[in-house]
């Protein structure tokens, strides 16, 4: 299943079982951004009535991700600074056998959007795994706050005509997970995959890559960036 590309449900298991060794996903925050994304509505899963339609959803693309894992491989999972996201923590701590590691801070709050510090100008990147996960070490992360703006690649604009781009993260954020939790020949997969950023970058720095994404207009932006 080696550099695939799929518009399919994050909560339908479709991936093949122990195949990837590391994801890497930004998944919507609840009721938020509810029309931008394109395609269907109904299945995008912050488009819920209730939180915890949201959380069951939320929890079934974990499970998916936890059955597409490979033993050695870790999970990495971008949450809002709310106390929203400490109740999908926990659900993923009922729900899963996987192990909640340590957290990095993303702090962006020199992002051109960040017009007055509120609060939330920064977001969790927590870390999921099965036992031992395999660590670089020999490339440092000297901190686990990374100061990187949130601003899309230079190179995404070229594609807005397809569908929405502007809340993409940044590629150099990808760069730093990417190079310290998987190694060159490794598969690194995002089902929440928006843009593509996570597959781009895992495709420069020689890792296989699957995405995808429930919204068309996401995958045919992914498709073109892989393509190109």
């Amino acid at each position: 299943m080696s550099e695939s590309i799929f518009c399919n449900d994050a909560t339908e298991i479709f991936l093949e079982k122990e195949s990837i060794d590391l994801f890497f996903s930004h998944p919507p925050y609840f009721n938020t951004d509810r029309m931008v994304y394109g395609g269907s509505f109904k299945k995008q899963i912050q488009n819920r009535k209730t939180h915890e339609e949201y959380l069951d959803l939320y929890i079934k693309s974990i499970q998916h991700m936890d059955h597409a894992l490979k033993e050695n491989g870790s999970i990495f999972i971008i949450l809002n600074n709310t106390s929203s996201s400490f109740a999908l923590i926990s659900e993923i701590h009922k729900n899963t056998n996987l192990v909640i590691d340590k957290q990095f801070i993303w702090n962006y709050k020199d992002s051109f959007f960040v017009k007055e510090i509120v609060g939330n100008e920064f977001a969790m990147i927590i870390h999921l795994h099965k036992g031992n996960p395999y660590i670089n070490l020999e490339y440092e992360i000297k901190d686990f706050i990374i100061n990187i703006p949130w601003e899309p690649s230079k190179n995404l604009s070229k594609y807005e005509h397809i569908g929405f781009v502007f809340d993409s993260f940044p590629e150099s954020l990808a760069d730093i997970i990417i190079n310290k939790f998987s190694k060159p020949g490794d598969t690194v997969g995002d089902i929440f995959g928006g843009t593509g950023t996570t597959c781009v970058v895992a495709k420069r720095l020689n890792r296989k890559y699957v995405y995808s994404d429930v919204s068309d207009q996401q995958y045919n932006i992914a498709k073109e960036r892989l393509n190109g």
